[in-house]
C-alpha cells in the first residue's frame, strides 16, 4: 500500500523528517535502540518487496526514482539534513506544509533527518549503508567523501550494495563542481533554443523538469 511522505516513517524515530514542517531543532540519539528500530523494515508489497533502499537524494531526478522503487514494494528511507530538508518541500503551493510536488515524488517512502556533519549522524548513515540493498545519490561529486561515504567506503561496509550517483556534469571537467537543475541542462543542450518564442525569437524552457524526469 503506498504511503504519503506526512503519513510514514512513525515506526523509524520520534525525530522524523517527514512529520515536521520545521527540523531546526531535529538531532540524532545514535543508541542501538533507535538505531534498530529506525532500520527494521516495513512490509510491502510488490515485485521489489524485501529490497531495501537508502535515499540521499533531493528534489527530483534522485527522489523520482526511488519512488519508483517504493511503488513496486521496496522499502525506502530518505535522509534529509536538519533545517530545510529537501527544498522541493517548500517549491509551490503547500498544504499542511508540504508541497505537492515533495508529496509526489516521496510517497511510499519512510524518512529520517541526519546531520551528517556530526559523530552521531556518521554513525547512524553508517548503520543505514550496512542495511540497505541500494544507494541512491545526487550530491554534486565529491561531497559523499566529503561525508565519509563515497562509493569505495561504503563498498568496504557492504560490499552487495549497488551505490547510485546522479550528477550533472559527471565526474571531472571544467562544471564538475557546479549545481545542476533541469533548467540549467535545458539551456546548455540546446533545447530552449529550440523551443524559442516563434515571434521573438528569445529561448524558452519546456515547461516540466523533463530532465529530471528522464534521468
Amino acid at each position: 500500500m503506498n504511503r504519503t511522505a506526512s503519513d510514514t516513517g512513525a515506526n523509524i524515530n520520534p525525530r522524523i523528517a517527514g512529520k515536521k514542517k520545521n527540523f531546526e531543532n531535529a538531532s540524532i540519539d545514535s543508541t542501538a535502540k533507535e538505531r534498530h528500530t529506525m532500520t527494521e523494515s516495513t512490509k510491502h508489497s510488490g515485485p521489489l518487496s524485501g529490497v531495501k533502499v537508502l535515499d540521499l537524494s533531493m528534489v527530483v531526478s534522485g527522489p523520482l526514482c526511488t519512488m519508483m522503487l517504493g511503488d513496486q514494494g521496496a522499502d525506502v528511507i530518505k535522509v534529509e539534513s536538519p533545517g530545510m530538508g529537501d527544498p522541493l518541500r517548500f517549491f509551490g503551493a503547500l498544504r499542511n506544509g508540504f508541497s505537492s510536488g515533495f508529496i509526489a515524488t516521496n510517497r511510499s517512502k519512510r524518512s529520517i533527518v541526519l546531520d551528517l556533519q556530526s559523530v552521531g549522524g556518521k554513525e547512524v548513515l553508517n548503520d543505514l549503508v550496512q542495511w540497505a540493498d541500494v544507494l541512491v545519490e545526487n550530491f554534486r561529486p565529491g561531497v559523499m567523501a566529503k561525508f565519509g561515504f563515497d562509493y569505495e567506503t561504503c563498498r568496504d561496509l557492504n560490499p552487495e550494495l549497488i551505490y547510485t550517483s546522479i550528477n550533472g556534469f559527471g565526474d571531472e571537467g571544467p562544471h564538475v563542481e557546479r549545481r545542476v537543475y533541469d533548467y540549467v541542462i535545458q539551456g546548455i543542450t540546446g533545447m530552449a533554443a529550440a523551443q524559442a518564442d516563434p515571434v521573438t525569437g528569445e529561448p524558452e524552457l519546456v515547461r516540466t523538469l523533463i530532465f529530471d524526469k528522464v534521468t
